[in-house]
């Protein structure tokens, strides 16, 4: 039985070893995924593209390819341009936040989580795609179909049905619902908590500038108490130096 017993033991630690090891091996490979996809969106040019792909923009690309990632890196970040626009950045970021969380907290990556991911990520292409302020230039510069990519174009469908004001209400819900999904935080008490943080940084700010100010003022008191007692140290030896002086001049007179 204390065989037994001490063979149930060791298993549970190897168990429990092989687990953390797993969620490390998870963590790491989803942050350099998202790493490696980050550093293909942002060297992204579609010069590096190879002529087959609809998104290409010449005959002769690029050889060696511009991409810090090289031609499947370019590959890639054309596909996710292509179809999720300027969105695209969000799927490098949620690979790092889901490793990150997996390897610091040991979050568990549930089907709540990946949804939220899937409809924050598709709301963002047509907030995108309704938008008529930035990313204007990408469908010329990346040979896109918009700034929201392919889906923020599918998503101009529901425009037509509730207009563009109803359709740009309805994403924005969509969007800021899948972030809490996604973090777990609502947008509201997460400003909230930024908020407090930022009073408490400036309010310990200010208790440094006063205590500085203190030690200063500190500092000069002991300065002027020290040259105050060298003072007097210093006039009751001067003192004593005349009269000495007194002396030997009148010594020297009597001798005379």
């Amino acid at each position: 039985m204390a065989n037994t017993r001490k063979k149930k033991r060791i298993t549970k630690k190897e168990a429990a070893a092989r687990l953390a090891k797993n969620r490390d091996i998870v963590a790491l490979t989803m942050l350099g995924i998202g790493l490696l996809h980050l550093l293909a969106l942002i060297s992204y040019t579609p010069f590096d593209i190879p002529t087959k792909l609809p998104f290409s923009v010449t005959s002769t690309p690029n050889s060696p390819p511009h991409n810090f990632i090289g031609i499947l890196g370019a590959i890639i970040a054309g596909i996710s341009y292509w179809v999720f626009g300027a969105a695209a950045y969000l799927i490098p970021v949620g690979l790092i936040w889901f490793g990150a969380g997996k390897f610091a907290f040991d979050s568990h990556l549930s089907g709540r989580s990946l949804l939220g991911f899937g409809l924050m990520v598709f709301s963002a292409t047509c907030l995108l795609e309704y938008q008529s302020w930035f990313f204007q230039d990408w469908p010329a510069r990346y040979q896109i179909v918009g700034a929201g990519g392919g889906l923020g174009v599918c998503g101009t469908l529901l425009q037509s049905i509730v207009g563009p004001l109803g359709a740009f209400l309805i994403m924005f819900a969509v969007y800021c619902t899948s972030t809490v999904m996604v973090t777990g935080f609502h947008p509201i008490h997460f400003a909230l908590l930024c908020r407090d943080a930022a009073t408490e940084w400036w309010d310990e700010r200010q208790q440094l500038k006063i205590l500085a100010a203190d030690g200063v003022g500190r500092l000069n008191l002991a300065e002027r108490r020290a040259l105050k007692g060298k003072k007097k140290d210093s006039q009751p030896k001067a003192k004593a130096k005349a009269t000495s002086k007194k002396k030997t001049t009148k010594a020297e007179e009597t001798e005379e």
